[in-house]
């Protein structure tokens, strides 16, 4: 038993886990590791905090409508309760928990004791927040730009249209991604689009294709895309992302260039050679 003990202690420690419980109709807890103090950045004397303490004097002011809230549907429901939460340190500094523990109910439902584990995720959450603030970054500026843009996954279904595609092709988001977006290519153009951005994206190199593309009033119309693909700073391949230009008044004054040249040839075939 002190073997196993031992081995939990030490588990516990490795993953930095405070192990508390909580006497329900006493408000009172007992703090089972040394963790506990560190995460709340007690001192040897200081004693277990009740939930009174940690709401009114630890806790977030903004998170303490939630935690109550996940405790009461635990007590009802005799479930796990899993809840996020702030707190701001003896120390002054702000830090994220993450508390996982199961209530004990006695035979009429009231609750008897919670037992729970706290971690400090204040780390990973930081890292959170930054990719989600890289992301919004990233859709504002290509909700700005004066270009079509879109993203791929590793599986080369699109995850991601900027708002000019969207109001180019008079879809939504939702009608867009995945292979939704192959709906408005050109049935002539399909095949080809498909072959090249298939090939370009098994070979992980970047393409540059021609195809028309439906326009939110029905008429196709010829785009420049250019795609590359993205990695991580590992060099982890995560997909690809593209921008497209309308081209097509530029492919009309080809296509003239063309039929006048073809013209201007076949009148001098025309005219008799001289005897």
């Amino acid at each position: 038993l002190r073997d196993s003990e031992e081995r939990l202690r030490l588990a516990l420690r490795a993953a930095g886990l405070g192990v508390f419980e909580w006497n329900v109709p006493a408000d009172c807890a007992v703090w089972e590791n040394e963790r506990m103090k560190e995460l709340f950045y007690q001192t040897s004397a200081d004693g277990a905090l009740s939930k009174e303490q940690l709401t009114g004097d630890y806790m977030h002011p903004d998170d303490v409508a939630t935690f109550e809230q996940a405790l009461a549907d635990g007590m009802k429901s005799g479930r796990p309760v899993h809840t996020v939460y702030r707190i701001r340190r003896k120390d002054g500094a702000m830090r994220w928990l993450d508390l996982s523990s199961n209530f004990e109910l006695a035979r009429d439902g009231a609750p008897i004791r919670m037992i729970g584990v706290l971690a400090d995720i204040t780390e990973r959450h930081q890292a959170e927040e930054k990719v989600r603030a890289s992301e919004e970054q990233f859709r504002v500026l290509a909700d700005t730009a004066p270009v079509l843009i879109w993203t791929s996954g590793t599986n080369k279904l699109c995850t991601f249209f900027n708002k000019p595609w969207l109001d180019f092709t008079g879809r939504t988001m939702e009608q867009e991604l995945g292979d939704g977006w192959t709906k408005g290519v050109h049935p002539e153009d399909y095949d080809r689009c498909l072959d090249i951005y298939v090939t370009s994206f098994n070979a992980r190199e970047p393409f540059e294709m021609e195809y028309r593309l439906r326009r939110y009033d029905g008429q196709h119309r010829w785009i420049l895309d250019h795609g590359v693909p993205r990695f991580s700073p590992g060099r982890d391949f995560l997909g690809y992302i593209g921008t497209c230009i309308d081209i097509h008044e530029g492919k009309e004054i080809e296509e003239a260039l063309r039929a006048s040249e073809l013209r201007f040839r076949t009148m001098v075939s025309a005219i008799p050679s001289p005897t």
